[in-house]
């Protein structure tokens, strides 16, 4: 297995870029959730110890199987991956991907979860995305 690291500025890096590009086109932000960063974290993992990109490996669950595993409430999900010299090469290079820039500023999507991890000096990048739903208190539990 290849040595690597995580790289939680990277992280708070790409999420930033993410939001700064939300902002200018009137988007709402995203909001880390840790669910979702640790399902990134993981599938980031895999494909460090693979050494190649992917949306899902065998064995693997899909990605909406996957997000919701984090118990997060959720009903929309989408993924980036990237493969890049640094955090802000990886942001570029999916913002110039139409697929990839629009999970980045799809208004639906609210919350985030961002996995950067080096290996062999190439940052691995893990972009999950998901809308994730108001909770839903009984009505014995709202307030009157």
């Amino acid at each position: 297995m290849p040595s690597s690291a995580e790289d939680r500025a990277a992280e708070s890096t790409l999420l930033e870029l993410a939001n700064q590009r939300r902002r200018e086109a009137g988007v709402p932000p995203l909001h880390m959730e840790q669910g979702l960063t640790e399902a990134a974290r993981m599938h980031a993992r895999l494909m460090v110890q693979r050494e190649q990109l992917s949306h899902q490996f065998d064995g693997e669950p899909s990605l909406m199987p996957r997000l919701r595993d984090s118990g997060l409430r959720i009903n929309q999900a989408g993924e980036n991956v990237a493969l890049n010299a640094g955090a802000e090469e990886a942001f570029e290079a999916l913002m110039q991907s139409p697929p990839h820039r629009q999970n980045l500023l799809d208004p639906d999507f609210n919350v985030a979860g961002m996995a950067a991890f080096w290996s062999h000096g190439r940052l691995y990048v893990v972009q999950d995305f998901a809308h994730q739903l108001p909770e839903i208190l009984p009505a014995s539990k709202k307030q009157r």
